[in-house]
């Protein structure tokens, strides 16, 4: 391998994950709806920068997974559950 491929990994591999793992996020978010989360992902695909904005600006994850604030705690133990089958 040349050093400009490597160098060219080096810089591609970083920015892909990064687009991955935000169309991911946004793909299981459970407050939007499923147009609004295709539509969210679509510019995500043409607007790659954008990805590295919303991983700083996401929401926290209870909004994104529609927890329920409240004080049943029933609703706070899936939650909790959710939390640990996802780690």
């Amino acid at each position: 391998m040349k050093a400009d491929t490597i160098i060219e990994l080096a810089l591609i591999l970083p920015v892909l994950l990064i687009w991955a793992i935000s169309l991911r996020d946004v793909m299981r978010r459970r407050d939007l709806g499923r147009r609004q989360r295709v539509a969210f992902a679509a510019v995500l695909l043409f607007l790659p920068p954008l990805a590295v904005l919303y991983l700083l600006i996401r929401p926290p994850v209870s909004v994104r997974r529609g927890a329920v604030h409240s004080d049943d705690p029933r609703a706070r133990l899936v939650d909790e559950l959710e939390l640990a089958t996802q780690a």
